[in-house]
């Protein structure tokens, strides 16, 4: 009973994983995040939603090791092997999750890095606009915009 509990348990995580490494595909494959928020969006939620049910679920099977820490000794060979195999898959995939979420996050970073030079060189502007404009007003010539109307 606790055999299968456990092989249940682990193929959900399993499809948790792939969930999330899916999710993580399309949005590392998404070429402009800007245009695509409700996307962007949408996708990031599946995320968090795959890494909580990851999160229950190891919950879930620390409660069944600690409940019975002889558990796997306990197994038969076939169940130990089902368990064995659905374990090797799931590090698998965790691997590739974190490789491209890792791809992921460093395009995000990139982004967000150029978002806030394009913003920096903006607000540097907007500045020297604002410093000119007040000096020509101060002898009486305008020199980008009367606002003085």
């Amino acid at each position: 009973m606790q055999a299968r509990k456990l092989y249940d348990l682990l193929e959900e995580k399993r499809e948790a994983f792939e969930g999330f490494l899916s999710a993580t595909q399309s949005l590392r494959a998404m070429p402009d995040f800007q245009n695509n928020r409700k996307d962007v969006v949408l996708l990031l939620n599946k995320r968090r939603k795959y890494i909580k049910m990851i999160d229950r679920i190891d919950g879930r099977i620390t409660a069944i090791r600690k409940e019975s820490p002889l558990f796997m000794s306990r197994l038969s060979n076939e169940e130990k092997n089902r368990i064995v195999r659905i374990t090797a898959l799931i590090e698998k995939v965790a691997v590739d999750a974190e490789r491209v979420n890792g791809e992921f996050e460093a395009t995000v970073t990139r982004w967000r890095d150029d978002f806030k030079r394009n913003i920096d060189a903006l607000r540097r502007s907007q500045l020297s606009v604002r410093s000119s404009t007040h000096k020509a007003y101060q002898t009486g010539q305008s020199k980008f915009l009367d606002i003085t109307l």
